[in-house]
C-alpha cells in the first residue's frame, strides 16, 4: 500500500458514519451487488487478491478440531412450542457423566442450574455476566455465547435452534453445531430448521437424527375477532403489542377501569424483572392476572396464560415497521395453554378483522425454512489479516474492510456486521491490541450504552484498574407520577444494560474489579424497577397512521 492509499484509507473513518447502517438483505448480497471497499479505494488487485486471502471463511467445520475428533451423534428435536422437546432432550443431559445446557437467554441457562442443583444434581453456571463454579460438577448450564469448544463432555443440548437463522446471535448457534465436542449432541428447535442442520450436519461427518414432537395441549384460533375490546378480558389473558409505551398505557387502563392487576414483560426489562413478574402472574392468589407483553414472552419464561390476544400484527424490527411474520406468530401464540397447567388449552385472538385472519392463516401454515446460517469470524481470522497491512491504518478501517472482504459459503451469512462497526467507529482512537479491540467488539452494547463503554475502554487504556462509575439516581417515591416513573424506568434500563455491560467484561478482565459493587447496583435497580411499575398511569393515546386500538 502507498502512501496516497494509505491517506484514503484513513479518510474512510470519516466518511463511513454519515452512510446509511446496512440492512442485513444488503449484507448477504454485498458481494455481488457492490464493489469492495478496497477496490474502491483503487488499491492494487494483486494486494487485494493477497487481503482477501486472509478473510477465506468457506470451510467453518474446520475451525474446530475437537469436534472433529469425534465421531459425534447428533439428536434433532423439533416441535411446536409446549411439545416437550427440550424436556426430551434434557433427560438425555440429566443421565449423561458430563453435559453442558446452552440457553438462548441467561434466564433459561439460571433455570437448568437452579433445577439441577435442587435435585442434587452438581451444575455450574457460565453467562456473560455471572459464573458460579460448583465443586465436583460435571454438569455446566450456560448461555450459548459461553460454551467451550474445547472441554470435551458425553452430552451437550442446544436449545432454540433455529436461532441459527438471528441477524445478530446467529453465529453462536452456528458454532455450537459445527464445533461442540460432544459424544451426542442434541438440538432443540422448530421444524424451519430441519434442512439446514440436515446440511450443517452433513459439513462436520456426523451422524443426524430426527425426532418430530406434537403439541401437548391443544391451541385454538377463537373464531371471530374480540370487539368489545379491553371489557372482554378474563384472568389469564395476555395482551400483546410491540412497544413499551403501549404496554404502560394498556397496564394503566386496565388497572384504572377494570378490576384487575398487571404484569409487564418486554425486552428491554432486566431478566430478573422480568422473572419477577412472570412469578406473579404464574401466582393464583397474587392478586395479578392480566399480562401485558411484548414479544419477548415467546422465549425463555413459564407463563400460565389462558388467551394471547394480539392487540396489534405489526412490530418495528430496527429498519421498518412490518406485519409480523408466520414464525413469529406462531412463538408467540403458542405461549397460551400449557401442559399441566390451569390452562391446558390455548386460545388465540385479536382486537381487529384484519389481525385476526392474519393469525388464523399464519398458525395454519408451516413456518418457512431457514436458509442461512449465521457467521463470525474468528480473532485469528482478524490478526492475520491485521497483520498483512500498515500499522498506520486505523483498526476500525481494517475492522470494515476486513468484514467486506470475507468470503463464505452460500450456506452462511455475516452477523452482527452494523452493530461491530459502530464499536469499532468508537473505540479506535486508543491504543489497545489487536485482541483486546477484537474482545471489545463482542462486548453486550447497544446505542443507549456505547459511550459508557467509550469511558470503561479509556480507563482500561491507561489505568491498571477500571472503575464502575455508575450510581443509582435519586428517587422519591412520594413525587412519581406516570410522566416521571416512566422516565425513571428508561433510566434505570440504561443503567441496568451499562452494569450488566460491566459485569460481562469483568469476566473477561481482571482489571473490572468492582464485581461486588456492581452487583448491589443491579439489586437496587430490580427493586427500583419494581416501584416504578407500581406508579404507571394514563398515558396518551396517539396511534400510527389513525389506526384505533382497543384502548383508543
Amino acid at each position: 500500500l502507498n502512501g496516497t492509499n494509505r491517506i484514503m484509507l484513513s479518510a474512510v473513518r470519516r466518511l463511513i458514519p454519515a452512510i446509511k447502517p446496512f440492512s442485513l438483505g444488503r449484507l448477504r448480497s454485498s458481494h455481488t451487488k457492490s464493489k469492495s471497499l478496497l477496490k474502491k479505494l483503487k488499491i492494487p488487485s494483486s494486494e487485494v487478491d493477497n487481503l482477501q486471502s486472509y478473510a477465506n471463511l468457506k470451510s467453518p467445520s474446520d475451525w474446530y478440531p475437537a469436534a472433529r475428533r469425534l465421531n459425534r451423534k447428533v439428536f434433532l428435536h423439533i416441535g411446536p412450542t409446549n411439545s416437550g422437546k427440550t424436556h426430551n432432550a434434557l433427560r438425555h443431559f440429566e443421565k449423561a457423566s458430563s453435559g453442558v445446557y446452552c440457553g438462548p437467554l441467561r434466564l433459561l441457562a439460571y433455570e437448568q442450574f437452579d433445577r439441577l442443583n435442587s435435585r442434587g444434581l452438581l451444575c455450574s453456571l457460565k453467562t456473560g455476566q455471572q459464573h458460579v463454579e460448583v465443586e465436583n460438577a460435571q454438569h455446566l448450564s450456560c448461555t450459548i455465547e459461553m460454551v467451550s469448544l474445547v472441554k470435551e463432555v458425553e452430552c451437550a443440548v442446544v436449545d432454540e435452534i433455529q436461532m441459527l437463522g438471528h441477524e445478530e446471535r446467529g453465529w453462536a448457534w452456528t458454532r455450537a453445531l459445527l464445533g461442540l465436542p460432544a459424544n451426542q449432541l442434541h438440538l432443540c428447535g422448530s421444524e424451519s430448521a430441519l434442512p439446514l442442520v440436515n446440511q450443517l450436519v452433513a459439513l462436520t461427518g456426523d451422524s443426524l437424527e430426527v425426532h418430530r414432537y406434537e403439541r401437548l395441549s391443544p391451541l385454538v384460533v377463537s373464531r371471530d375477532h374480540v370487539g368489545d375490546g379491553l371489557s372482554s378480558l378474563e384472568k389469564g389473558d395476555c395482551l400483546v403489542v410491540f412497544s413499551r409505551k403501549d404496554i404502560y398505557r394498556l397496564k394503566s387502563l386496565v388497572e384504572k377501569f377494570l378490576p384487575f392487576k398487571c404484569c409487564v414483560v418486554y425486552g428491554s426489562l432486566p431478566p430478573e424483572t422480568r422473572a419477577q413478574q412472570a412469578a406473579l402472574f404464574n401466582e393464583p392468589d397474587s392478586g395479578y392476572d392480566i399480562l401485558i407483553a411484548t414479544d419477548a414472552i415467546g422465549m425463555g419464561l413459564n407463563l400460565n396464560i389462558r388467551r394471547i390476544l394480539f392487540v396489534e400484527t405489526e412490530k418495528f424490527d430496527g429498519y421498518e415497521s412490518r406485519p409480523l411474520n408466520i414464525s413469529e406468530v406462531q412463538q408467540i401464540g403458542g405461549r397460551a395453554g400449557r401442559y399441566r397447567s390451569i390452562y391446558p388449552e390455548g386460545i388465540v385472538s385479536s382486537f381487529d378483522v384484519e389481525d385476526q385472519e392474519l393469525i388464523r392463516s399464519s398458525l395454519s401454515q408451516k413456518a418457512p425454512t431457514l436458509e442461512t446460517a449465521g457467521l463470525l469470524p474468528m480473532y485469528e481470522h482478524f490478526e492475520e489479516y491485521v497483520r498483512s497491512q500498515p500499522a498506520t491504518v486505523p483498526l476500525d478501517v481494517k475492522w470494515e474492510t476486513f468484514l467486506n472482504e470475507l468470503k463464505y459459503d452460500g450456506l452462511f451469512f455475516l452477523c452482527n456486521y452494523d452493530a461491530s462497526v459502530r464499536i469499532a467507529r468508537n473505540i479506535s482512537d486508543f491504543d489497545i491490541s489487536v485482541k483486546d479491540f477484537y474482545q471489545f467488539l463482542q462486548a453486550p452494547v447497544d446505542i443507549k450504552t456505547l459511550p459508557y463503554l467509550r469511558q470503561l475502554v479509556k480507563q482500561f487504556e491507561t489505568e491498571e484498574e477500571v472503575y464502575l462509575m455508575l450510581e443509582v439516581p435519586s428517587l422519591r417515591e412520594d413525587k412519581l407520577n406516570t410522566q416521571t416513573a416512566i422516565k425513571f424506568l428508561e433510566q434505570l434500563e440504561t443503567l441496568h444494560s451499562s452494569t450488566d455491560l460491566y459485569l460481562w467484561l469483568s469476566n473477561h478482565y481482571p482489571q473490572f474489579t468492582q464485581v461486588k459493587r456492581a452487583r448491589n447496583l443491579l439489586a437496587k435497580c430490580q427493586k427500583l424497577f419494581e416501584s416504578c411499575l407500581e406508579h404507571v398511569t394514563i398515558l396518551s393515546r396517539k396511534t400510527k397512521k389513525g389506526r384505533r386500538k382497543p384502548f383508543d
